[in-house]
């Protein structure tokens, strides 16, 4: 009898040990939901809520905010339109195709919405696309300029802008000569525009020179010149003439045999005996971005023993095999490549990232002397400005002789 009084008592203390420790959670108010606290908890609390308010708390949101909006490797794309509107977002990723990401209503508001996600390092360009009317998004400060005019910029938290791309007013500048060519075998004209650097023609030369396709795009969109003034000042790289050929039409130029013959037989012969540049062929480089990048590439790998140096921004390395046959047939032994393609240009009609990793596992396997970089871009001015450093630093740095 004592013993199950005894276990009676012991039982009853534990039952009111574990009713205080526990709080008697049948017994103890419900705490209140918690608050959202980011910004997509916030915004889907709103997108749950349907509720009447929630033109109001959008509002409310996104005040002060331009966009697109970024968390961590979220991008939070809105825009304000009339109801049953088409709006979609074209830009690098998507090829800019306006029927790849469409942005859906919000119920009982007028913003339209879409949510991404990119590398948290990523810079690209976007339009949105209202109604089948592509414009740059009303409430991104942010603007590239790009071959048809600006485009919008996604710059994800982790972007760092190259400081070349902002070159203070004090930076001493070069001299741009423009000039008009004639060619015998093109039979026509090409303009030019020559860089000279700073204190061009005192004791810094013989200057080691590139030759640029795009002359004017690379000029006016990548803001070339002022490049290399701000890397001759930083003291970087060597002094270094850039010439600028504009072609008279990109795809009959670029991809014409007469066009190479022009470069290597007419014109780097008239700028050696023209101006104060190295006459080796280790100092005279060629490049291009795009199709631009395809005659640099088929140019110096037809004449190595003029170009010692050829680079290339997203290269197309045209619909045919022949530059990657010029490599597997020795052509590059001799050369210093440099290359690089955005992680976004894969495009399905030409798909320039694995072009290119085609081309690095080539040459790998060649024993050829190369840079290669991949970046989280797309095919775009923004993408090739960024890295007109890395080309220089690659074929000149300042403490090379």
């Amino acid at each position: 009898m004592r013993f199950s009084v005894l276990v009676a008592r012991i039982y009853c203390v534990s039952v009111l040990v574990c009713f205080l420790t526990t709080g008697c959670a049948w017994f103890r108010p419900k705490e209140p939901p918690k608050e959202p606290v980011t910004f997509s908890e916030r915004l889907d609390r709103i997108l749950k809520g349907k509720s009447s308010k929630a033109q109001v708390a959008l509002d409310t949101l996104l005040s002060g905010k331009t966009m697109p909006v970024y968390e961590g490797a979220k991008c939070f794309f809105f825009y304000k339109a009339t109801p049953n509107r088409t709006v979609a977002v074209a830009g690098d990723w998507n090829a800019w195709d306006a029927g790849a990401d469409i942005l859906q209503p919000i119920p009982k508001t007028d913003y339209y919405f879409l949510t991404k996600e990119f590398p948290l390092n990523a810079r690209l360009d976007y339009q949105i696309v209202d109604n089948g009317k592509r414009m740059t998004d009303p409430r991104n400060p942010r603007t590239c300029e790009g071959e048809s005019g600006p485009n919008s910029e996604i710059a994800m938290p982790e972007y760092q802008e190259p400081d070349e791309l902002n070159v203070p007013d004090d930076v001493p500048e070069g001299v741009l000569e423009e000039m008009v060519f004639e060619s015998t075998i093109l039979s026509g004209t090409r303009a030019l525009s020559i860089y000279l650097p700073p204190a061009y023609g005192r004791e810094y030369g013989p200057h080691p020179f590139l030759i640029v396709q795009d002359g004017a795009e690379f000029i006016r969109l990548a803001n070339f010149p002022r490049v290399v003034d701000f890397l001759i000042q930083k003291q970087k790289i060597r002094r270094v003439v850039l010439v600028f050929v504009e072609p008279a039409d990109r795809k009959a130029d670029y991809e014409n045999e007469a066009y190479y013959r022009f470069i290597a037989e007419e014109l780097v012969p008239y700028l050696r005996a023209s101006y104060d540049v190295c006459k080796d062929r280790e100092n005279c480089g060629i490049m291009g971005a795009s199709l631009g990048g395809l005659a640099a590439f088929q140019t110096a790998l037809k004449y190595p023993e003029i170009f010692g140096k050829v680079a290339g921004q997203s290269v197309y390395f045209g619909s045919d095999d022949r530059v990657f046959r010029m490599v597997e047939n020795g052509g590059g032994k001799t050369l210093q490549f440099y290359f690089d393609v955005g992680m976004f240009e894969t495009n399905p009609q030409m798909n320039l990232l694995d072009q290119s990793r085609r081309m690095r596992d080539l040459l790998t396997a060649q024993g050829c002397s190369f840079t290669y970089n991949e970046h989280p871009e797309g095919h775009s001015w923004g993408n090739w400005r960024a890295h007109l450093d890395d080309i220089l630093l690659s074929f000149w740095p300042r403490n090379a002789v």
